[in-house]
């Protein structure tokens, strides 16, 4: 098995070196996110993946080595129309190795959210269907916990992403009402706000809520901040997944 993911891997380096007259520089089926407004990101079964995680938690505090697992069963997000019913608009599979593959309803890719091998600079990267990396999401160094999305090819930030220090959020959380702090803002290089990421007020299940500005027309630019949010449900919300995700990466320079 580990050979064969070495082989994918390969094939996926192959594939991006390939590609460096940009002919994979749009992510596909982005379109339905231009009539969204708000989205919620939420573990289709949270009572499982709670137990799951405690149980982890526990098992890393009496002996780290053995709580590592190369492999585990794939982990199912719904993303959610937050004002058309909470309709199912896409979902989310995070696999061992890869990383959360989102797809729409009928079974299309639009991308892959995951973790990078040798970046520990980054928060993650975006993937198009076919292996391309096309947004890299990195640490940026300053007083308050900031990212920049980072365009592959490019030198300027496509999106940046800043920690809010000032809210309810963090004392909602140190009382235990909330599962995570997680708020951001997402903006453009000029300050324009393009949307947020923060979670829901609800005591369980640490549901994130992606809510889009009238300035974020784009729906390249919608699908970032959505690849970027499911990051952070994985490093934020739900630690313990990301965890599981980085123990199966097989090493690889790409």
């Amino acid at each position: 098995m580990a050979f064969l993911d070495q082989v994918k891997q390969g094939f996926a380096k192959a594939i991006q070196i390939a590609s460096d007259n940009q002919v994979f520089h749009d992510l596909p089926e982005c379109s339905l996110l231009s009539n969204v407004e708000v989205l919620s990101i939420k573990l289709k079964d949270p009572e499982r993946h709670s137990a799951v995680g405690a149980h982890l938690a526990n098992a890393t505090a009496r002996s780290p080595v053995s709580a590592s697992r190369a492999h585990f069963d794939p982990v199912e997000f719904l993303v959610r129309n937050e004002r058309n019913h909470k309709n199912t608009i896409l979902t989310g599979e995070l696999t061992a190795n890869q990383g959360i593959v989102v797809r729409t309803n009928t079974g299309k890719q639009l991308m892959t959210a995951t973790i990078p091998n040798n970046s520990p600079d980054c928060l993650g990267k975006i993937v198009h269907p076919h292996h391309v990396t096309l947004y890299k999401i990195k640490r940026v160094v300053g007083p308050i916990p900031s990212f920049a999305v980072m365009r592959t090819g490019t030198e300027e930030p496509f999106i940046k992403i800043e920690k809010v220090l000032v809210s309810l959020y963090p004392i909602g959380k140190a009382l235990g009402l909330l599962g995570t702090d997680c708020v951001y803002w997402f903006k453009r290089a000029d300050g324009t706000i393009l949307g947020y990421v923060r979670p829901k007020l609800a005591m369980k299940h640490n549901t994130l809520i992606v809510k889009f500005s009238s300035t974020a027309k784009d729906s390249q630019v919608r699908a970032a901040i959505l690849g970027t949010a499911l990051l952070f449900g994985i490093t934020e919300a739900h630690p313990h997944l990301r965890r599981q995700l980085e123990e199966s990466m097989v090493p690889s320079d790409f």
